[in-house]
Parts: C-alpha cells; structure tokens; sequence
C-alpha cells in the first residue's frame, strides 16, 4: 500500500489512503486534531469512521501530514510500499 500523490498546479501533495488515515485517526482525540490541523472536529469524525465524502485535498493532506508527524508507533512511517 502507497500513499497517493496528488500535483495542483505547482503543489505536490502525499496523501495516504482512506484506509490508512482510519487507522492513524484510531484512538485520537478528535478535538486535539481538530485544534492541530485547523480541521472542524464534524469532518474529523467523518474521516475517522471512513465515510466515503468530498473531502479536498488540503483537509487530506493535513490529515496526512498530522498522522504522519505524530505517529504513536514512531515505526510506522505510513510510508507503505
């Protein structure tokens, strides 16, 4: 499993899956990510439970960036291959 990689313009974004953003939300205090990330705490939830939504590619990415950042198990990079 990869992350994907989504270019707009002259941006570059490593988004992970859908699957792994559910397992890096796991066991986080929402309202903490929210107030991280600049994300409403209702997306949040959404994201954390896999609902499929139109979600933009900055909230993916922030996410992405957070779970990434702030891994619990600093030996999981989400770096999949």
């Amino acid at each position: 499993m990869r992350f994907l990689t989504y270019k707009t313009g002259e941006h570059m974004f490593d988004i992970l899956s859908q699957e792994q953003i559910v397992k890096g939300l796991k066991d986080r205090r929402l309202y903490a990510v929210a107030e991280a990330t600049n994300i409403s705490y209702p997306t949040l939830q959404m994201l954390a439970k896999g609902e499929d939504k139109n979600y933009t590619i900055h909230t993916l990415y922030a996410v992405s960036e957070y779970i990434r950042d702030n891994a619990i198990d600093k030996t999981d990079t989400f770096n999949y291959e």
